[in-house]
């Protein structure tokens, strides 16, 4: 691994038993931080600044270094005409790299070192693979401005990301309604996921303005994909019941929920009904899946979803597909005699 070479004030680097740690220390103010190399380490970084009442003070890269590549990067339309959650992604884990390699001459960053960073952040592999797609994308916006000769994050083969986000089972499904018969908001939740299949982050910002008659309009912030879903009988009356609110979501306070909050939220009130290894996420998953067995169409089913692209929603036809298949297979099976 490259050697860290940490240019921000107020943080320490200690290494105990051949571990290393890493803080954040400014008076009476003591915080413990990831790793550098961590795609959260800058937003710990900040609350932490934040907390101290310290000042914000911004690096200066030298021109030629790796740092003043991301700077011109995030300054260019590559990177300003992303969705604002494909940008703070991104950002968290540029951020991360500059940590690593922000004093270096962009042209020294080996191939090398890109797999080395890639490889420290393999137990999350979803975010290794995206770690090495923005590096790509930063050397390409490089070379192509004249800054840089090569892409060491070129063609590095992807890691296994396993099977995604787990559908939700018809029990599960049940037992969750089960348990909270009584709590209109959970069910809410539950209803939007499973009947829109739309993201956590677009989920709660829907509102009565965005109803339109039996429609509800959603732009979505990752894509910017406009859709306009027809709202399904169990979340209609989940609507027409509800107390004459603005937000379809809100928390304990009557307040929007941010992200995170809903994110907590949701895990608790899964844990209230013991279920494990499920998200919010997953119900988009689970709309895909039932869209796809109840024989719609890909187009159909992106038409719903907002994919751009039909790759993912052709897995799910194909399991459909695979599944009627099988089923056709064994009952010719059974025709035989012997």
């Amino acid at each position: 691994m490259s050697k860290i070479t940490l240019r921000l004030p107020y943080v320490v680097r200690h290494i105990a038993k051949g571990r290393e740690y890493f803080y954040f220390r400014k008076g009476k103010h003591y915080t413990p931080l990831p790793p550098p190399t961590d795609p959260s380490f800058q937003a710990r970084y900040d609350r932490a600044l934040k907390a101290a009442g310290a000042p914000d003070k911004t690096v200066a890269y030298r021109p030629g270094t790796f740092g003043d590549l991301v700077a011109k990067f995030i300054q260019s339309p590559e990177y300003q005409n992303c969705a604002a959650g494909t940008k703070r992604n991104r950002r968290a884990l540029l951020d991360a790299m500059r940590c690593l390699w922000g004093d270096l001459p962009a042209g020294k960053i080996s191939r090398g070192a890109a797999l080395d960073y890639r490889d420290t952040l393999s137990k999350r592999p979803r975010t290794a693979n995206y770690a090495m797609q923005t590096l790509r994308r930063v050397f390409n916006f490089g070379i192509d401005r004249g800054l840089v000769d090569k892409n060491p994050a070129a063609r590095p083969g992807k890691l296994k990301e396993g099977e995604g986000f787990k559908p939700w089972p018809d029990a599960a499904i049940l037992k969750y309604r089960e348990t909270h018969a009584d709590d209109e908001m959970r069910l809410m939740a539950l209803e939007i996921g499973l009947c829109t299949g739309q993201r956590r982050g677009d989920a709660i910002k829907m509102s009565r303005a965005h109803l339109d008659g039996n429609l509800i309009h959603v732009r979505q912030s990752k894509t910017s994909e406009r859709l306009w879903v027809p709202l399904h009988f169990r979340l209609k009356a989940r609507i027409d019941a509800m107390p004459k609110r603005f937000m379809l979501l809100e928390n304990s306070r009557g307040k929007p929920f941010t992200a995170d909050h809903f994110s907590h939220w949701f895990q608790d009130g899964l844990k209230d009904a013991e279920l494990t290894g499920l998200t919010f996420h997953g119900l988009r998953t689970t709309a895909a899946a039932h869209l796809s067995e109840a024989g719609c169409s890909s187009a159909e089913i992106a038409s719903i979803l907002g994919h751009r692209t039909l790759a993912m929603i052709e897995r799910y036809t194909r399991d459909r597909d695979k599944k009627a298949q099988a089923v056709s297979a064994i009952a010719k099976l059974e025709t035989r005699k012997v």
